[in-house]
């Protein structure tokens, strides 16, 4: 893989953070990349060797998954019809009617059963059959890239280490987390890894059926402070975007932004368990679809009105969503921000507004370093041109009331 070549430290370009003595330099926390998974031994740039001959292959590769399925589904409803037409056999017409409705209330009362569960917040293990997980993780891959969206590999710092607990921390949001869904299958599913990661994504997602499920079984669990706490405190790594569905709404697909909330609850939830913050970048999620003006002024609005936005992004002809803008879709993992350890079976409960703050600014720089290194490659031109726009959100205060600096 390649390495990261050292630069000078310029503070003007990470948003004015220039204090040595509390602030190390981020370019002296970057050593070599060594890690190299996925075979990522090629730049992530859009224009690959044999692109044709990437695409035909991948869309055999559907194509053979998609008829197996097929049968597979005809061989279950065959052998289903045998078994329920010996077990009726020489029942009356209305004698089987009223087994089909008993036998859907009873499937009805045990999915709902699980749909009112706190399995989306307090469940660690894996929830639902492996090999519907695998079934699902063999199907991301090819079928985005048939709609458009290549896999452009996944590279991490020698030192981001998967067999530890770490809370990974993951830019950009992007309208519909397409690179996420692909990278969080492999690594937030039931690979026996010393430390299981899980996803943290926004609560609403658990009260839509079908999705729930989806989500459940790539081991995506509820994007707050109690969940985050008890996964932490189960020993889980938990991987989560900060900017969340503030993001999302302000998705530009012209310039790259990270948003962080008003009360870094990440960051001291980091602190309290001793855990380190690792930054990832997923290059080319903002490119996924064209937004406007308009575009992100609806999802702001519905989120405001129904505290879910109604998603809406342009793909390839002017159509929504899909299929997607063609492009990659590139990983990038950076240097983890270490914290000080927790006391023995202990959490911290001491922390101040500075030690917060501390972190924070670590982790901007490490960041900053790590978009800047490998935007020129990974965006195009006149995106990366641009650079990386970081936004913390102020606090919501009342008149006269001051907010702690």
């Amino acid at each position: 893989s390649e390495g990261y070549p050292e630069k000078p430290h310029d503070a003007s370009a990470h948003g004015g953070f220039s204090s040595a003595d509390t602030v190390p330099s981020s370019s002296s926390l970057l050593r070599k990349s060594q890690v190299s998974l996925y075979n990522d031994d090629s730049s992530c740039s859009s224009e690959s060797s044999s692109p044709a001959h990437s695409s035909r292959k991948e869309e055999k590769l559907l194509q053979k998954w998609l008829r197996r399925l097929l049968q597979f589904f005809k061989h279950m409803r065959a052998r289903l019809s045998s078994f329920l037409s010996r077990l009726c056999k020489g029942w009356t017409p209305a004698r089987r009617k009223w087994a089909l409705r008993l036998l859907c209330l009873g499937a009805a009362a045990l999915y709902l059963r699980s749909f009112f569960s706190d399995a989306h917040q307090t469940y660690t293990g894996d929830w639902g059959p492996t090999w519907l997980y695998k079934l699902m993780l063999a199907a991301f891959p090819p079928l985005t890239a048939l709609l458009g969206r290549r896999w452009g590999g996944f590279k991490a710092d020698e030192r981001a280490t998967f067999d530890r607990q770490m809370m990974l921390a993951w830019h950009p949001h992007g309208v519909v987390p397409v690179g996420a869904f692909n990278y969080a299958g492999p690594f937030c599913g039931r690979e026996g890894r010393p430390v299981n990661f899980f996803a943290l994504v926004a609560s609403a997602v658990f009260s839509i059926p079908g999705i729930r499920e989806s989500m459940l079984v790539f081991n995506a669990r509820s994007a707050d402070k109690k969940t985050l706490d008890h996964m932490l405190s189960h020993g889980k790594s938990v991987a989560l975007n900060p900017g969340g569905i503030h993001e999302l709404c302000r998705t530009n697909h012209k310039r790259e932004v990270a948003y962080f909330p008003p009360n870094l609850g990440q960051f001291r939830a980091a602190l309290r368990h001793g855990v380190p913050i690792v930054p990832c970048y997923l290059f080319g999620e903002n490119q996924t679809y064209v937004t406007t003006d308009a575009s992100r002024a609806l999802m702001t609005k519905t989120y405001k009105l129904f505290g879910l936005p109604v998603l809406l992004g342009w793909g390839r002809w002017g159509l929504p969503f899909l299929p997607y803008i063609k492009g990659d879709i590139s990983v990038r993992v950076g240097v983890p921000v270490e914290v000080p350890e927790k006391p023995q079976g202990e959490l911290r409960e001491d922390l101040t507004g500075r030690d917060v703050a501390e972190l924070f600014a670590k982790y901007l720089l490490t960041l900053q370093d790590l978009f800047d290194r490998e935007a020129h490659v990974c965006l195009p031109a006149d995106v990366a041109a641009r650079g990386l726009l970081l936004l913390y959100r102020l606090p919501k205060r009342k008149k006269g009331e001051s907010v702690d600096p």
